[in-house]
């Protein structure tokens, strides 16, 4: 019995502090690809790339054709090169100037890409390759799935608690080891904020996109430390908890001889 719990101990232990340190990845990686942060990403990247070299009597024409078509339609088509139109809604067009058609434009081309419809599961498209599948990964289905994923990484960590308590034969041994694999689990992830630092200084990026995409990335960065520090704190108080009722334990039966 003895070899089996002790396997029991190893299992469970390496099976809930891995699949706990994924979920939370995930779980961040979830919250970096909502709509709104992938469209505060995206906004001023696009805008530079459409509307960078259009002049102020293009946008007063394209504004024209908008408002012409809403004139026969309630919504309007603004083709974007060969294969792709992009379909505005005319009274968005009536209420937006001249000088916000732009990001009106980018709005509903963003949106159109991250709730596209794909014909292909996520992992398919990842591995048919091509740039319209990779986009998936930025999506409303990459999004899902990262948030399927994390539950099921969380329940996979779940199950290796408690593996990993049923394998243990004290409430001090359980206090302690998971107390410990937390603290484990937590302490490596400070080192976040220098990975950050370190990723940005190798990186060279325009001033505008890095100034657009630094301030979400140092929220991703900031959210996964402080989950962690969460983690490690935690731990640190089972850790004394189990301490604190071992030596409790000792002394209660000191008494009794």
């Amino acid at each position: 019995m003895g070899f089996f719990r002790g396997l029991g101990v190893a299992l469970g232990s390496t099976i809930f502090t891995v699949f706990l340190i994924f979920s939370i990845l995930m779980m961040e990686i979830a919250g970096f690809t909502s709509f709104q942060n992938v469209k505060a990403i995206s906004s001023d990247i696009l805008k530079g790339q459409l509307f960078s070299q259009i002049s102020q009597s293009d946008m007063t024409t394209m504004q024209s054709m908008l408002l012409y078509q809403c004139s026969q339609s309630s919504q309007a088509a603004l083709p974007l090169g060969a294969q792709q139109n992009i379909i505005l809604n005319c009274n968005d067009i009536r209420n937006t100037d001249k000088s916000k058609l732009p990001d009106l434009v980018v709005s509903a081309l963003i949106k159109d890409a991250y709730y596209k419809k794909y014909d292909c599961s996520f992992m398919d498209c990842l591995k048919n390759g091509g740039s319209q599948n990779f986009l998936v990964i930025l999506s409303n289905e990459g999004n899902q799935f990262y948030r399927s994923v994390q539950t099921y990484f969380m329940i996979a960590s779940l199950a290796g608690l408690i593996l990993l308590a049923a394998s243990l034969k004290t409430w001090v041994g359980r206090l302690k080891t998971v107390g410990f694999d937390l603290v484990f689990t937590g302490l490596p992830f400070l080192l976040v904020g220098y990975v950050e630092s370190m990723s940005f200084s190798l990186i060279s990026l325009p001033e505008q996109v890095q100034s657009t995409t630094r301030p979400i990335i140092d929220a991703f960065f900031t959210s996964m430390k402080s989950k962690f520090i969460i983690v490690l704190v935690v731990g640190a108080a089972l850790l004394i908890a189990g301490f604190a009722l071992g030596i409790y334990l000792s002394k209660k039966a000191d008494r009794k001889k």
